[in-house]
């Protein structure tokens, strides 16, 4: 975290405790497991733009490299931010049907978000792009999930690692 501020959307700088604190209370808000949470703050404290977009859009922030200077980062546009911040949050919070997808369509959608929650009765769980979004005491595992055109559509999610204790 060194080599990043953080930028309000009306240019102070805010300090990164308070912004990872603010993204945590809306993760579990959300629904979002606490691993997976960490997971995606960990990623973007490491550099990866899509981690850190999802940040931006949740804490209503801009992640700036601490190089950047001191002018204000570029403003988005408001309706593009409520678009992205309205999707991402009922996604995360409710969950998706994997019925209303087709596989291909599903497997797209969680490429495209890395995980995403599936809120199906006999699912209700995060699938996963892949096993690298798993934590340390996770591994992949393979399920399958109703789409509308496969009644069994493969997807990734993280399973408990087989202990390797007798």
């Amino acid at each position: 975290m060194a080599n990043i501020r953080f930028i309000g959307k009306g240019g102070q700088s805010l300090n990164g405790a308070t912004v990872c604190q603010r993204f945590f209370e809306i993760a579990a808000t959300s629904g979002i497991k606490p691993d997976h949470a960490s997971a995606v703050w960990h990623d973007a404290m490491h550099g990866d733009s899509l981690a850190r977009d999802l940040i931006e859009d949740i804490c209503d922030i801009e992640i700036v490299s601490s190089d950047a200077g001191f002018g204000f980062p570029v403003m988005k546009q408001f309706a593009l931010i409520a678009a992205a911040i309205t999707f991402s949050f009922s996604a995360f919070a409710a969950g998706v049907d994997s019925r209303a997808y087709t596989c291909e369509g599903l497997h797209a959608l969680v490429v495209a978000n890395r995980f995403v929650f599936i809120n199906y009765p006999s699912f209700m769980d995060f699938v996963v792009a892949n096993g690298s979004y798993c934590s340390a005491g996770e591994m992949r595992g393979l399920r399958s999930v109703p789409t509308s055109d496969n009644p069994e559509c493969l997807v990734n999610y993280c399973r408990k690692r087989p202990s390797t204790t007798n």
